[in-house]
């Protein structure tokens, strides 16, 4: 019996004795090997993977080893034992063991491995694929050219699988075969095709390369690139407009240029901004200009417009276009050796903005955002001021006549007739060295610089010779407030030399970004004149200027520990008695009153206390209570003056010279350092708290603020709200606060709440086809009621007046709706109406007593126009009418046909007034309530200061 067991056993042959070997085989475990009868030579070990796998006689290392071989032999058709030897002594080998090995030894592992299909298996064959590198895609899920194609945007950016990026640009090349030869099969893919797929893109790529580095040349005729692939220019830019996809790629180059990879100051800053849009729109721009035959300074500029809520990193932007700048123009080639790159030509930059001190802060973001870049930080220059010295003033004009000789550099200047004239010589130098040389303007805060309708005013005047001097390729308009801008935009292109069609780009703030919109408003509202100058508010002895009892109510319930509040009331910094310094202080002395105890409060026996004490007696304001930790620390904030910031501690002397040369956030660190748990305020005026200007710290941001302002204009309302605005909603959570609170008036908050709505409003219809005109007065499309603040404002867009008045009186809105209650039964039902329901009804009503159920339209029509201030249309009344009847109040009988001299009828309605229309009431808006509980009282207007 034994020796038949024997003689059915089935001997390894030699091959199969050393592949044991090789994999680390015991003695034993070749015993039963030869048990097994299925694994005596190579090929039977090739066709027995499933058996392998499920075989519990040998261990999971011996069963990982044969596998690893199967694996192997498959991607090596011709190998020897000897390199597979080799192949299990080196890295990739063993680690394709080892991962086997794990998969055998998971005892969760019940289902089969997905197999990556033939197809798939001989494309990696083809193009040199490694055993763990197709492990790697199995892991990840591609088995099947499909599963690749679908993978095409992650091996783009270099994250698939794991795999290196030369392994995945192969792949892509793959995918680029399949989109050439949608009909071909896989099995037809060979080296051979891919070998010319990689010469095609080789080719490709050149050309665009080649393209790319035309864009921005002065003299396009005199490019070097000129007869590359025996193309001229002008054919090259035929090759683009005749394959889009060529075009793309084209854009994606450039792109490549602009955001590099070490770029991540300014690819964090513009991470919320439509850089794909933006990049093609510029490409396109100098796309146009290559096949434009003029000579560059007969062209004109295309303007761009940048808009946005206030706060939301418009700096990444202006970062983005000196990147965009710095690449243009193509590549700078030795001279003695043309395939050596020196550096990118590059063009220059200039941008303007407001106030000395916002030059040096943007200097000091640009290179911080220049870090990565094709921008070198020592081309990023402020141009010399009245406040630099005679050797600071030489040197910078010297470094600014030396970037501009290369025809380079990031050119930062301020709103001022001298820095303009300075500006304006060094654009006559360069266009002297590059006299077809192009460039690119940025304005910040373009809506402050339109100040005059026929730009009559001196810097107005220089900003627009600056224009005409330099000639700019494109000027790009930035600003959080441009609907008066939008107005007069015919007269800014003509400003800054610009023709066509104007491109609007804005910002998409995070999640973080606290909008308009997420402002929340304080029980009260202000009135118009509540804060005034010869009204001082009066409590607790003290007298309070530009101040008001919801004002300071406002205060006492918002001060918290890590609290900010914004003040901004009082117009004044030096006028004696009613100065934004006595307000700050006397706040302070208040607090300070409400945190004593009561009986100490009282020890105070002055007339003025014991009347005020009576008053509150025998009113209905409640008693405000603050503890000792919540008497803040005031500052005052006074622009550029030679003020600057002024910082007063609670029972301390103001100190007016620290900190007047520093920014508040720098201050407000220090505060932090020590006292965060302390509430912070900060008072000053619109013009110290208005646009460029950021008031916040690392661990505490704004929590509230009060604006009541005099006849200022929307834009300056608008500006000074975004002072609560920016990526601050984390840190208000942190610190345990809910969104903004503001305190301002009605009209105000809605004019806050609708600007951002209207904006974008404007900019869908321009989008849609719509010329600017039309989409700002609602032409084609009314404007909705609720996002036209303008009809209940009495403030001037900008600093033009007249616009409102226009808009006021051009623009199409829609009805404003209104809420009617009907009472049938005993129930009240709310229904929505227009503007006009409650005056038709009530004019129902009357009519109805006078002329009985029945009556004419035209009727209808003549009483309701009777009165002088009042006007409806007929339409207008017609939908009112038909809007009844559908409630059942009215019922429409027959028309009467009247002829008129063309004999054509027009016919009028009669209606029969239900009784039931009697007993409807108009509803009304509930009150807000106030703090302590009661209805609010309306107030009379007081006027303007």
């Amino acid at each position: 019996m034994a020796e038949a067991m024997l003689s059915n056993r089935h001997t390894m042959d030699a091959d199969m004795n050393t592949l044991c070997e090789i994999i680390g085989m015991k003695r034993k475990y070749k015993k039963i090997i030869n048990e097994l009868g299925y694994l005596s030579t190579i090929n039977d070990t090739m066709q027995s993977s499933d058996l392998i796998k499920q075989e519990d006689r040998l261990t999971a290392d011996i069963r990982a080893g044969f596998l690893t071989f199967i694996k192997w032999k498959e991607y090596n058709e011709t190998g020897t034992l000897d390199e597979f030897e080799e192949y299990t002594e080196d890295d990739e080998g063993k680690k394709c063991c080892e991962e086997i090995e794990a998969v055998l030894l998971n005892p969760t592992k019940s289902a089969e491995e997905p197999q990556m299909d033939a197809d798939m298996l001989h494309i990696l064959k083809e193009i040199g694929f490694t055993n763990a590198d197709r492990s790697r895609l199995e892991e990840g899920g591609i088995l099947t050219v499909a599963n690749l194609k679908d993978n095409e945007s992650q091996l783009k950016e270099k994250k698939c699988c794991g795999l290196m990026n030369d392994i995945q640009d192969r792949l892509l090349i793959v995918i680029k075969w399949f989109d050439n030869n949608p009909n071909a099969s896989p099995k037809s893919f060979s080296t051979k095709e891919y070998e010319g797929t990689v010469d095609k893109l080789e080719r490709r790529k050149k050309l665009v390369d080649t393209y790319v580095n035309m864009l921005g040349r002065a003299l396009p005729n005199e490019n070097p690139y000129n007869g590359y692939f025996g193309l001229s220019v002008q054919e090259t830019c035929k090759a683009m407009d005749d394959d889009p996809t060529l075009f793309d790629e084209a854009v994606e180059e450039f792109k490549s240029r602009v955001l590099r990879e070490k770029a991540s100051n300014l690819i964090k800053g513009v991470k919320h901004f439509e850089v794909d849009k933006y990049l093609r729109h510029i490409v396109t721009i100098f796309h146009d200009h290559l096949k434009d035959p003029r000579p560059v300074h007969e062209r004109k500029g295309t303007l761009i417009s940048l808009y946005g809520g206030a706060q939301a990193n418009k700096t990444g932007f202006e970062g983005l276009n000196q990147a965009i700048a710095a690449v243009l123009g193509g590549k700078r080639w030795d001279e003695k050796d043309k395939d050596k790159i020196n550096e990118y030509t590059g063009m220059p930059t200039f941008l303007v903005t407001q106030g000395n001190r916002e030059c040096k802060d943007k200097l000091k973001k640009l290179k911080d955002l220049s870090i990565g870049t094709c921008v070198g930080r020592g081309e990023i220059i402020v141009v010399p001021n009245s406040s630099d010295t005679k050797t600071d003033k030489e040197t910078k004009r010297r470094l600014s006549q030396a970037r501009l000789f290369r025809g380079r550099g990031t050119h930062i200047f301020s709103d001022s007739v001298a820095q303009a004239d300075a500006m304006i010589e060094y654009a006559r130098h360069y266009h002297n060295m590059n006299p077809n040389g192009h460039s690119i303007m940025s304005v910040d805060e373009v809506d402050d610089f339109i100040r005059t309708e026929k730009g009559s005013q001196a810097f107005e005047k220089k900003l627009q010779e600056l224009s005409s001097v330099l000639r700019p390729t494109i000027v790009v308009i930035i600003t959080a407030t441009p609907i008066a801008v939008m107005y007069h935009m015919d007269n800014v292109k003509e400003r800054f030399n610009c023709e066509g069609h104007t491109h609007f780009f804005r910002l998409n703030p995070g999640e973080d970004y606290i909008r308009n919109e997420d402002l929340r408003h304080h029980p009260t509202f202000l009135t118009r004149g509540e804060c005034e100058k010869k009204e001082p508010y009066k409590t607790e002895g003290l007298s309070i200027p530009y101040s008001s009892k919801a004002q300071i109510e406002f205060i006492t319930t918002s001060l918290a520990p890590r609290g900010l509040i914004l003040v901004c009331t009082c117009p004044y910094v030096n006028v004696t008695g009613a100065n934004v310094f006595e307000q700050a202080e006397s706040i302070q002395d208040l607090t300070k009153k409400l945190s004593m105890p009561s009986s100490e409060r009282e020890s105070d026996n002055s007339l003025a206390l014991l009347a005020e004490k009576a008053m509150r007696l025998t009113s209905e304001e409640p008693e405000h209570s603050l503890t000792a930790e919540l008497v803040p620390i005031v500052i005052v904030v006074t622009g550029e003056s030679s003020w600057g910031l002024s910082v007063k501690f609670p029972h301390a002397k103001w100190d007016k010279e620290t900190w007047k040369e520093e920014r508040f956030g720098a201050l407000l660190e220090h505060i932090d350092e020590k006292h965060l748990e302390t509430p912070v305020m900060l008072f000053g005026n619109y013009k110290s708290m208005g646009r460029c200007f950021s008031f916040r710290s690392r661990r505490r941001v704004p929590t509230g603020m009060i604006i009541h302002l005099g006849t200022q204009n929307i834009q300056t309302l608008i500006q000074l709200a975004g002072r609560l605005l920016g990526y601050i909603k984390s840190v208000l959570r942190r610190n345990g606060f809910e969104n903004p609170v503001l305190l301002t008036t009605e009209k105000d908050f809605d004019t806050i709440q609708n600007y951002a709505k209207l904006m974008d409003f404007t900019i869908e219809r321009v989008e849609n086809g719509d010329t600017i005109e039309q989409a700002m007065h609602g032409i084609k499309e009314a404007i909705p009621n609720e996002l036209a603040f303008f009809l209940r404002t009495y403030r001037e867009l900008g600093k033009i007046k007249g616009p409102r008045d226009q808009l006021v009186t051009f623009a199409k809105t829609t009805p404003k709706k209104v809420h009617v209650g009907v009472v049938q039964n005993g129930t009240t039902t709310t229904i929505t109406g227009t503007v006009h329901t409650p005056k038709v009804i009530e004019s129902l009503k009357l009519l109805l007593g006078k002329d009985g159920v029945e009556v004419h339209e035209d009727t209808i029509f003549q009483d309701l126009n009777r009165d002088q201030t009042y006007r409806i249309s007929e339409q207008e009344l017609k939908s009112e009418l038909d809007r009844l009847c559908d409630m059942s109040l009215l019922e429409e009988l027959v028309k009467e046909a009247t002829f008129t001299g063309n004999y054509t009828t027009e016919d009028k309605q009669w209606y029969n007034i239900k009784p039931a229309i009697v007993n409807v009431q108009l509803g009304r808006h509930k009150k807000r309530p106030s703090l302590s509980g009661a209805s609010v009282k309306e107030k009379k207007s007081k006027g303007g200061r």
